[in-house]
């Protein structure tokens, strides 16, 4: 972009506009991602302060990074792999990214994990796993129950707010992996003492023990299709009887 394309004879366009600030403020302001210049009389008077210098600074900074998002709600990334490619010693930690690459008002917040470079979301909010509690939660002949479906223990888990995100983040992935823990008292989540498997969870797994104690099993789904991803429902076959107890755990989702 030409510095001429950003100056008319009038003042400054594109970023802002050079206007009569009250009571001194900087010259130069920079607010929720726009650039905001402000014309004071004390340093417009100073032959020292050169106010276009400034302008031409902020400038670069937001066309740096426009060009090389930072991860911020200002300025998100498109996925994590982006944003490490742009800024290889970052940390791990919680960064914005826009899928879709649109406006940055749908950006979402996520995880993003080095060294994989993985993008993860979690099932409930930004932070925390989706827990149910671990208890008693059907009575009657032993069968295959959705926990979502059928016993509406899946509630309000979401991912994503904009639908669209998680499709185009699908789309610029190559990978992607879920866990799901599986708590349960007396209740077979895999092979059973037989070691069969006729009463198995169809996503989860378990030791089959049934001693009156808890236990869980991890299953971790990592998938070169990641349109199969997100898990959204669970169905446990072991569950109906006295003390059989169960509780699930849904972790964070995460494209590579």
């Amino acid at each position: 972009i030409a510095l001429s394309d950003l100056v008319t004879s009038s003042g400054y366009t594109g970023f802002g506009s050079l206007t009569e600030a009250p009571q001194d403020p900087p010259l130069t302001a920079e607010k929720a991602g726009t650039v905001n210049l402000y014309r004071s009389q004390k340093l417009v008077d100073d032959p020292e302060i050169d106010p276009l210098s400034n302008f031409v600074t902020l400038v670069k900074k937001k066309l740096t990074m426009m060009k090389k998002p930072n991860g911020t709600s200002i300025f998100p990334a498109r996925t994590c792999k982006d944003l490490y490619m742009s800024y290889p010693d970052l940390p791990s930690g919680f960064y914005w990214i826009d899928p879709n690459d649109g406006l940055p008002n749908d950006a979402i917040r996520v995880r993003c994990e080095q060294p994989s470079y993985s993008t993860c979301l979690y099932p409930k909010s930004d932070s925390e796993t989706f827990t149910t509690e671990k208890k008693k939660w059907f009575t009657g002949a032993d069968g295959y129950k959705w926990l979502g479906k059928d016993l509406r223990m899946l509630k309000n888990i979401e991912y994503v707010s904009e639908p669209s995100q998680l499709e185009f983040l699908r789309l610029l992935s190559d990978r992607a992996r879920q866990r799901i823990v599986y708590n349960c008292k007396d209740s077979v989540a895999w092979s059973d003492e037989k070691n069969e498997f006729s009463k198995s969870v169809k996503i989860k797994a378990d030791n089959g023990v049934k001693d009156g104690k808890w236990h869980h099993t991890v299953l971790e789904v990592d998938t070169p299709k990641p349109h199969r991803l997100p898990i959204v429902d669970i169905a446990a076959y072991d569950i109906g009887d006295s003390g059989e107890e169960f509780g699930i755990e849904i972790e964070r989702l995460c494209f590579t």
